[in-house]
This record gives C-alpha cells, sequence and structure tokens, in this order.
C-alpha cells in the first residue's frame, strides 16, 4: 500500500497545526494522475499527537472511490474516537471499497466522544441493508448529540432498518434532525417504517425534523402514520419529503391532523407526480384541503418539483 506524498501529508498537517482550527482531512489524493492510498491509523499517527488532538473541535472526512481499503475507515474513526474535545463531526462515504454495512459498524467507536454535539453522515456505497442501519442507531446513546443530519443510499433499507433510527427518540438533547432515506433497490421502508419513525415524536426537546423518504412505497396508510407528529409537544418545523410515493389525495389530507401540533408553525412537503408503468399511477393528489385546513395556524409550503420522475 503506498504512502500519501510527504507533500501532501505537509499540507494536512499545517491545517492540524493551527488550534482550534476546523481540519479539512481527505483521505484520498490524486497527483500527477497518479493515486496514493494511506493507511488509515498511520496516517493520523503522524497527523495527530494527543497534545494536539485536545486542540481540533471540528472535523470533516471525505472517503472517496478507490481509496478505502478494508480496515481504513475503522483505523480514521478509531483515532477519532481519541479526540475529546471534539463537538462536530462530519463523515462523507462515496463509492468505497469496503461495503455500508462494516463502515456502519465502524461507528461503534465515535460513541466514545462524550462532548459531540453535532454528527453529519452522508452514505452512499454498496451493501448498506437494515444490518448497518442497525449499528448507526447505537448513537442514540451518546447524551450529548444537539443536531444530527444523515442520508443514506441503502440496497436494502425495510422498516427493520427504520425501526432502528426510532431509538433516535432517546437522544435527551436532540432538537435538530435530518434523516433521509434513499431506496435503491429494495421496496423502501414502506408503511410500517413509517409507522416506527413516527415514533420521533416522542423525542423531548426536537424542535426541527425533515424526514425524507423518497421512494419508499409510503402509501396512503403510512401518510396516516406521519399525522402522529401532532403528538408532539416540542417540534415547531417539520419537512416531508415524500416524493415518489404513492400518495393520494386522501393520503395527504391525513395531514390535516398535523392542526393539534401544539407549537408547529411550520410544514414543508417535497411531492413530485410520475407515472409508474407497472401499476398505470399518476399522482394527482391535491393539496388545498390540506393547507386551507393548516392555515393561518401552520405555514404551508408544498414543493412540487419538476415534472418526472
Amino acid at each position: 500500500m503506498q504512502q500519501v506524498p510527504f507533500s501532501v501529508l505537509e499540507i494536512i498537517l499545517s491545517f492540524v497545526r493551527s488550534p482550534k482550527v476546523c481540519l479539512v482531512c481527505r483521505a484520498w489524493a490524486e497527483i500527477a494522475h497518479l493515486r496514493y492510498v494511506c493507511d488509515g491509523a498511520n496516517f493520523l499517527t503522524q497527523v495527530w499527537s494527543p497534545s494536539r488532538g485536545k486542540e481540533i473541535l471540528s472535523l470533516r472526512l471525505l472517503f472517496g472511490r478507490y481509496t478505502s481499503p478494508p480496515g481504513f475507515v475503522d483505523g480514521i474513526l478509531q483515532r477519532v474516537s481519541t479526540l475529546s474535545t471534539l463537538t462536530d463531526l462530519a463523515v462523507t462515504l462515496v463509492d468505497t471499497y469496503a461495503l455500508g454495512d462494516d463502515l456502519m459498524a465502524g461507528f461503534a467507536s465515535i460513541r466514545a466522544l462524550r462532548h459531540l454535539e453535532r454528527l453529519y453522515l452522508f452514505c452512499c456505497v454498496d451493501g448498506l441493508t437494515d444490518v448497518g442501519v442497525r449499528s448507526l442507531s447505537e448513537i442514540h446513546a451518546m447524551t450529548s448529540l444537539r443536531d444530527i443530519t444523515v442520508h443514506l443510499y441503502g440496497d436494502n433499507i425495510t422498516s427493520a432498518g427504520a425501526q432502528a433510527m426510532e431509538k433516535l427518540r432517546l437522544l435527551p438533547s436532540l432538537t435538530t434532525l435530518t434523516l433521509q432515506l434513499n431506496r435503491l433497490l429494495s421496496q423502501g421502508v414502506g408503511p410500517q417504517g413509517v409507522r416506527h419513525l413516527a415514533g420521533l415524536h416522542q423525542c423531548p426537546s426536537l424542535t426541527f425534523l425533515k424526514l425524507g423518504l423518497p421512494g419508499n412505497d409510503v402509501g396512503d396508510e403510512g401518510m396516516a402514520h406521519l399525522a402522529e407528529f401532532r403528538k408532539s409537544s416540542t417540534l415547531t418545523h417539520l419537512v416531508l419529503d415524500l416524493r415518489y410515493n404513492r400518495i393520494s389525495e386522501r393520503g395527504l389530507n391525513q395531514l390535516v391532523w398535523l392542526q393539534a401540533a401544539p407549537k408547529l408553525t411550520s410544514l414543508r412537503l417535497l411531492l413530485e407526480g410520475y407515472f409508474d408503468h407497472r401499476t398505470n399511477y399518476l399522482f394527482s393528489g391535491s393539496t388545498d384541503l390540506l393547507t386551507r385546513e393548516l392555515r393561518p395556524k401552520i405555514k404551508v409550503v408544498v414543493d412540487p418539483g419538476p415534472p418526472g420522475r
């Protein structure tokens, strides 16, 4: 395995030596059309000494194609878990060698970050299933988390994965949550998965929620479950990405029940019509009744998106 050239390490080290700066750590380098890969553990041993790690508050990690052999991401995350002062962590994983489920298992090590407040994760890799989502959901034990953004592109994320993510409702300090589950191969989480995700209304401090379920076969039954967010006593802003789902006007009107939410002031819906050749189904639901019933108590914004899929 080739090491990143010394010049590249020097550039990265120059960032780390500056106290309390945001470290932009790209785990790949392309110089003179040659790709270099460094071993995660060795790389971070050279970059972070225990004293230097105390200066890092915010960290960005990007793992791209051809740069993450088996064990690479684990080595990085194990090192990250030693940064006792870290409050902000962002990890992007795209087209790595390692499978999604294995990568998510590596996230178990970051539970040692007792002061982490913000977590961003974008994962678009092969082999991400319910198993990996269950591993990721163990972050529910990180009681310091206040802001979570998770974008998952999964091969087979079903209602079982959604049930695992429901555990985020146990986070006592969580105020902002963006959870985007993008279906690739499976039928998606379905109505039962939506029922589990609706359990997030029990999160005791949640004020902003964006729930992205494009192409997840939500259907009218799932819309009835989304109306459960009316029971949240803290939620003020709700964004629902419901594109590419079989939802009729009857299903949309289930959201009228949200008028019972005591603090909800803003509802944004992302909807998009498309033609399904298997079922000859064309989305044509109207939001007129919904917006009429919710206003003026709740501001409703409907984003229809571009026509077609």
